[in-house]
Formats: C-alpha cells, sequence, structure tokens
C-alpha cells in the first residue's frame, strides 16, 4: 500500500511496506534506515568506550582509524568461548560492532545498496528479520570455523549479514527470466567473486562469517519463494517480532553493560599485576590467598571465569612460585585471546 507524502511540496511518494510491522503494529521508520541507525549508535558507543579505555591504559586518543578488541570485546565481539561462557547474546551484538571507521563506512555503503533492493522486493518486516537471521547464522559460522582450527578468535561486523542479503538477492534473481534481473543477478556474481578473492588476500577478513551469511541468505529465498512460501509467509511476522525482541534484548544487554565489563577487565589486569609483583616479593600465603579472592571476584561473569578461578586456585595452592606464574600468564593468554589482542597489563596500575 502506498500513501502520499503528507508535505504537498514533494511529489515523492511513501512506500508504507518499508516499514516493519508486527501485527497491527507498525514501526515508523523505514527497516533498512532503522538497520543503519543502530549501527550508527553503537559505533558511536565504540569511540566512547575506546576514549575512556585509552584514558585507562595510557595510550593516544581514538584518532578515527581503529577500534581495539578490548572495547569489542566489552560491547560484544563473538566467539567461541563466548558461546561455552553461556553468552549467547554477543551472536547478535557483534553484528552491530566494527573494528574501525573504515570497516563501518564500508560495510554501511554496502548494506545500503543491497538493503534497499532487498526492502522494495521482500518488503520492511521481512528485510530487517533477513539481516538479523544471516547476521546470527554468521555469527555461528564463523565461531564454528574458528572452533574446528582450534582458535578462538573473536568477530565483529554487518558485513556476514550483507552477505546475506547478497545471497537472497542471488537466488531470487535466478528464479526470474526477466532480461533486467538476469542481468542484476550477473553483476551480484561479480560482487560476490571480488568479495571472496579480497577475503583471500586480507588476511584479517573473515571468510566464514561472509559465507555463512551467504548461504543462509540463498537458502532463506528458498523459504520465502520456494515451494513451502504460502506456508512460511504467515511466521513472517511472528518470527521476525521474535527476533527483533531477542535483538533488542541482547543489545541493550551489550550496551548496559559495557561498562562493567571494561571495568572487570581493568580489575582483573590490576589483581595480575598485584598478584605477580607479589611473587616477585615472596609474599606469604594469606597475602596470595587474598590476592586470588580479588582475582576471582574480578573475573566473575566474563568469558575467561573460569580461567580466573583456576588461576586463583593455584595462587591459593602449595604450588611452586612457577607453577604459579605459568597460571598467571595463561589467564593473562586467555583474557587477551577473547579480546583478539594483547591487553596492556603494564600500564593498568
Amino acid at each position: 500500500m502506498r500513501c502520499q507524502a503528507r508535505n504537498p511540496r514533494y511529489s515523492a511518494r511513501v512506500d508504507t511496506n518499508d516499514y516493519p510491522r508486527f501485527g497491527r503494529y507498525v514501526l515508523r521508520i523505514p527497516a533498512l534506515n532503522l538497520i543503519l541507525s543502530v549501527i550508527g549508535l553503537f559505533f558511536l558507543g565504540q569511540v566512547v568506550l575506546e576514549r575512556t579505555l585509552n584514558s585507562w591504559a595510557g595510550t593516544a586518543g581514538f584518532a578515527g582509524s581503529e577500534i581495539s578488541g578490548i572495547t569489542c570485546w566489552a560491547l560484544g565481539s563473538s566467539s567461541v568461548r563466548s558461546l561455552t561462557a553461556g553468552e549467547p547474546w554477543r551472536l547478535v551484538a557483534s553484528v552491530f560492532l566494527h573494528a574501525g571507521l573504515l570497516h563501518f563506512v564500508v560495510n554501511a555503503f554496502s548494506l545500503w545498496q543491497l538493503g534497499r533492493a532487498v526492502q522494495v522486493l521482500f518488503g520492511g518486516t521481512r528485510l530487517l528479520g533477513i539481516f538479523l537471521a544471516t547476521g546470527v547464522a554468521a555469527s555461528l559460522a564463523s565461531d564454528a570455523w574458528f572452533a574446528m582450527r582450534g582458535s578462538a578468535a573473536p568477530s565483529v561486523g554487518a558485513s556476514g549479514a550483507v552477505c546475506g542479503l547478497m545471497g537472497l538477492l542471488l537466488a531470487h534473481m535466478r528464479r526470474r527470466t526477466d532480461y533486467a534481473a538476469q542481468q542484476f543477478g550477473r553483476q551480484l556474481i561479480g560482487w560476490a567473486i571480488v568479495n571472496a578473492a579480497i577475503g583471500l588476500l586480507i588476511p584479517e577478513i573473515n571468510n566464514a562469517a561472509h559465507a555463512g551469511g551467504f548461504i543462509a541468505g540463498y537458502a532463506l529465498d528458498w523459504l520465502i519463494e520456494g515451494p513451502h512460501s504460502r506456508r512460511s509467509a504467515r511466521f513472517t511476522v511472528p518470527v521476525t517480532g521474535a527476533l527483533a525482541a531477542l535483538c533488542l534484548a541482547a543489545l541493550l544487554w551489550a550496551a548496559v553493560g559495557a561498562a562493567d565489563r571494561s571495568q572487570q577487565l581493568r580489575d582483573t589486569m590490576n589483581a595480575l599485576v598485584k598478584a605477580e609483583a607479589a611473587l616477585n616479593e615472596a609474599a606469604p600465603l594469606e597475602r596470595l590467598g587474598a590476592l586470588a579472592n580479588e582475582l576471582e571476584t574480578a573475573t566473575r561473569g566474563t568469558t575467561f571465569a573460569r580461567d580466573g578461578a583456576k588461576t586463583a586456585d593455584a595462587l591459593r595452592g602449595d604450588g611452586s612460585r612457577r607453577e604459579k606464574f605459568n597460571a598467571l600468564e595463561a589467564l593473562y593468554r586467555r583474557a587477551s585471546e577473547d579480546c583478539g589482542e594483547p591487553i596492556p597489563i603494564s600500564e593498568t596500575r
């Protein structure tokens, strides 16, 4: 359904199909604009948190080029360890985070280009559901791939969901026989090939997430327009509504708890520094026990909570100094791996 724009100075029409619908309720903002706005707000939040963490670590302020892995971890970067630690909300939050200004701009521009086509062809409700579903599928594919390789590398970015939109559009265009659709389909194949080539040339690009999102998008077109399209159409609104509700809860959890998680990371690093100093000074067991309690409290609820408990037990135990140093080093490595980069432990005092 279309309605005339209220302002008589403009002759453009507003397609109300662009608005996400949940039964009788309609969000009065096009789905694509909503997604881009949330991504933009989260990038702004990353910039603010980055400046705070840089002030803590004593490094230079954010210059707009890169976002640290520590900031991404605090706001919700996803890894296989985050799942085993009971933090599935990171599968959603990581889709709305980016590793730097260039990463954000490229993904936002690509989403704007492909998202407009999906919004016109499938509507705003389906665009929102497809973006969220393919984004989560990309996060799962990334975590599974790194787990098979024995790695726990974290990932962020909307590119997996963008590739999902590309896969959806390609599958849709292959179903159509008109010349324009065939040409657009060939163009999409060219984009997919270029995207894969760039991913192979640049090691930092997460090809597993791209492939997972693309395959999920291609499969969703079969559900939407395949033999069971009429049956699946009845589930579009409830499924999208459920995904949107889960996404909202995950993003709120990520945003509200970011400051606490960054503080926990600071406390953990400070406790490690104190414990190392106490071991160097041959402090009595009572002092090490107090530091073990401090370390265990600091790591509680984090993705490396189990390692924190093991390290605390090692400090309380009767093992050698070397074993206790090794336990501290193992915890530091685990926390750094979860953040995706070495944590500036020497500057946290």
